[in-house]
């Protein structure tokens, strides 16, 4: 089921064009936890920031437990947290998906029994009795469930905060 969100995350509308930071065509761009991409080389420039205001206040061991930093994303302002693993703790979003192998096309559709995308040729020819959708369809609600999702987990997780500082 992974690999399904996977090939569909790579549609969303974040995962196209350009990064909010630098303008550049995505360069092995990021995944943030808002669902937005930001471009690698960014990300890095970010990190290496933080690293530096760290040396400057001169760090210790006591921040061995402690975060990076904070980033906030350039298109919805949200903040998020920098380990210290750095920028590469962020999941790589999913290359955009590849040429339909028989009929080189990009794919326009999704089949919902063969858990994959498909060009419209091959629905003529392969997935005929299949329950097949549009693509920009599929990207349009699993956005809206992404985000939906994020924002109950969000309250949850504020609700739980407030409980436990009780």
């Amino acid at each position: 089921m992974s690999g399904d969100i996977k090939s569909l995350r790579s549609l969303l509308p974040e995962g196209r064009g350009s990064c909010p930071c630098c303008g550049k065509s995505p360069e092995r761009s990021r995944l943030l936890p808002c669902l937005h991409t930001i471009c690698g080389p960014c990300l890095s420039k970010v990190e290496m920031f933080l690293r530096k205001i760290e040396k400057r206040k001169g760090a210790t061991a006591q921040l061995c437990g402690r975060p990076l930093g904070w980033f906030m994303c350039p298109v919805c302002h949200s903040s998020h947290l920098v380990s210290r693993l750095g920028a590469g703790d962020f999941p790589l979003s999913c290359p955009p998906p590849p040429q339909c192998p028989t009929h080189l096309v990009p794919p326009t559709l999704y089949c919902h029994n063969c858990r994959s995308v498909i060009c419209s040729s091959c629905e003529d020819f392969y997935h005929e009795n299949h329950y097949t959708q549009d693509l920009v369809t599929i990207s349009s609600s699993v956005t809206l469930a992404l985000r939906e999702a994020l924002k109950e987990i969000t309250q949850r997780m504020k609700s739980i905060d407030g409980s436990i500082e009780k």
